[in-house]
């Protein structure tokens, strides 16, 4: 079945091309969808190379916004894409400027301790331009575990590691609306089961789900910018949860909750 760009480009690299590639034989890169009947999936690729994908239910659901989008996902590590000039559209400064820009609610920079001044310099600088104190961006430095720093061949140097976690002014009520959340995940849920032909009153969400969720309205998006381990989400709240706070499409939430 052919793919459909989505936001996706023809590379120029010669070498190593996977197999989805243009008319050109350059591989293509970039966000393409398979849409079927009942279903589209969401391909990452790069230079022709299938990274990653995400398949959920074709339906309009009601919960938008402009702090999620796929690319978002392009910061998750573990590949990586390029644009068209070969540059990785994952870097720590362009997920930086993400949540700067505010197209991304909270975002962690992983980074060696003497790296992280440019980090909290560029803030400091967007945070200058901001009168309201209230409405400037928030940041915290968490420690990490040291880790073996390259520093030329042959050659590591066990060095000191730091988080920079970054978050967008205000509560999570102020961006988003919960409640067209979780009517969104209902939708995608019996999309799913009528898909599935799947005949039971199960919904996603149990009434502690949707407590969890809705209790969220209140916070901070800086409370969770310590303490919280959003890279190993255990229950299908606390993965809702990471995608909604780290700007991830609820497609792409949904898809991970039910494969």
């Amino acid at each position: 079945m052919a793919l459909v760009a989505y936001d996706g480009w023809t590379g120029k690299r010669e070498k190593y091309k996977g197999i989805h590639r243009a008319e050109t034989g350059y591989g293509l890169s970039g966000l393409y969808m398979r849409i079927q009947k009942h279903n589209v999936t969401m391909c990452f690729l790069n230079n022709g190379h299938n990274l990653r994908s995400y398949k959920y239910p074709r339906v309009e659901v009601p919960f938008k916004s402009s702090m999620h989008s796929w690319r978002n996902l392009f910061f998750c590590g573990g590949y990586t894409i390029s644009d068209i000039d070969e540059k990785n559209l994952g870097t720590h400064e362009l997920l930086l400027e993400t949540v700067l820009a505010n197209k991304k609610p909270i975002g962690f920079i992983v980074c060696y301790k003497d790296e992280v001044d440019k980090f909290i310099n560029r803030i400091k600088e967007v945070n200058n331009n901001i009168q309201d104190k209230n409405k400037q961006f928030i940041y915290h430095i968490n420690t990490m575990p040291a880790w073996n720093k390259y520093v030329g061949p042959n050659t590591f140097v066990l060095t000191e590691r730091v988080e920079l976690a970054v978050a967008c002014p205000g509560k999570v009520k102020e961006y988003f609306d919960l409640d067209k959340l979780i009517k969104s995940y209902e939708l995608f849920h019996n999309k799913y089961k009528q898909f599935r032909k799947i005949k039971n009153d199960e919904r996603l969400l149990d009434e502690e789900d949707v407590h969890d969720i809705l209790e969220l309205k209140e916070h901070y998006l800086s409370d969770f910018l310590t303490d919280w381990d959003y890279a190993n989400p255990h229950t299908d709240f606390e993965v809702i949860k990471t995608g909604l706070l780290l700007g991830y499409p609820i497609e792409s939430t949904f898809s991970i909750i039910t494969q």
